[in-house]
């Protein structure tokens, strides 16, 4: 995930953010601490179907710009 938000942020450029999001490891540990509900380090196909539905901001921030 780190690999694509850092893709991002090289392609569009750094953004006005909070404090917490104003680095793309930062971003990513936020996205993924939102996600990751067990808090078992991992994400499953289903806590990120249902990240991504909880805050479409996250799949607005990993799209390569697809309306």
């Amino acid at each position: 995930m780190y690999n694509i938000v850092d893709a991002i942020y090289q392609m569009v450029g750094q953004q006005p953010q909070t404090e917490d999001e104003n680095t793309p490891q930062k971003r990513v540990d936020k996205i993924f601490d939102q996600m990751d509900k067990n808090h078992d380090d991992r994400l499953t196909l289903e806590e990120f179907r249902e990240g991504s539905k909880a805050d479409p901001r996250i799949v607005q921030a990993l799209s390569l710009g697809g309306d």
